[in-house]
């Protein structure tokens, strides 16, 4: 019933040699649940980053394993790493990272198209995502016409397009205002809910952290404390 989708077992991330030495990551234990929302802060310098990047597979780990969806991340090849992005991880960034050229519509399509998927499957598919996000009637609109919020939520649709396994977010409100970081923060909660999806999201913002059903506090790379929200089941390591 309680599946655990996530799990991190012993995982390290060490940067640098000798003096030089930082363990961004030491030796952390986690186990996620399959559609529960989980939220990573702390100081800046904690590791929160490093283990989303991580589970992003744009990086690997100095020492442990992490698995996502029963599939070692360590076991894929560069290719079979891309594929599975591209199929199973839905990305936010701060920056929305859409392409300046295109309308919302075509920055949306973009990881459908990477995929080769059939055209009419890929229009059908994008204005869902837009509609789910409530920018279908901006679908013809390129970024330089858009809000700051408006383009957040095209770059949810994008993530949400693929109809990923799990949703990373990364400080998607900290390009944000004060009201439009609410409205992301309120949207994302929302997809978690009608969608299933499983979220991690990064955030330094204690306000952002409390949308998660659990709140995971990071201090030099360890889990300094965690606050679930009432009835919720937590994940625990076997």
């Amino acid at each position: 019933m309680h599946e655990i989708l996530i799990r991190l077992q012993g995982v390290e991330k060490v940067f640098g040699a000798g003096v030089n030495t930082v363990r961004a990551v030491d030796h952390l234990d986690l186990g996620i649940l399959r559609g529960e929302f989980v939220t990573l802060t702390g100081p800046s310098g904690s590791g929160k980053s490093t283990v989303l990047n991580l589970l992003a597979g744009l990086d690997t780990p100095t020492a442990g394993e992490i698995s996502i969806d029963g599939q070692r991340l360590s076991a894929m090849s560069d290719d079979d790493l891309t594929i599975f992005r591209r199929r199973k991880l839905g990305i936010i960034f701060q920056f929305f990272n859409l392409l300046p050229t295109l309308t919302a519509a075509e920055n949306v399509a973009l990881p459908l198209r990477a995929d080769r998927r059939p055209r009419p499957e890929i229009q059908e598919r994008v204005m869902a995502a837009l509609e789910l996000v409530g920018m279908g009637h901006r679908a013809p609109h390129r970024p330089g016409e858009l809000s700051g919020g408006e383009m957040q939520r095209v770059a949810i649709a994008r993530a949400l397009v693929i109809e990923p396994v799990v949703l990373l977010a990364d400080e998607p409100t900290g390009n944000l205002d004060s009201k439009m970081g609410q409205d992301v923060l309120e949207l994302v909660k929302s997809m978690s809910e009608r969608t299933g999806v499983t979220v991690v999201l990064v955030t330094h913002d204690l306000r952002a952290a409390a949308y998660g059903d659990r709140m995971i506090t990071l201090r030099d790379g360890r889990i300094i404390d965690e606050v679930t929200a009432p009835n919720h089941q937590v994940a625990h390591q076997a």
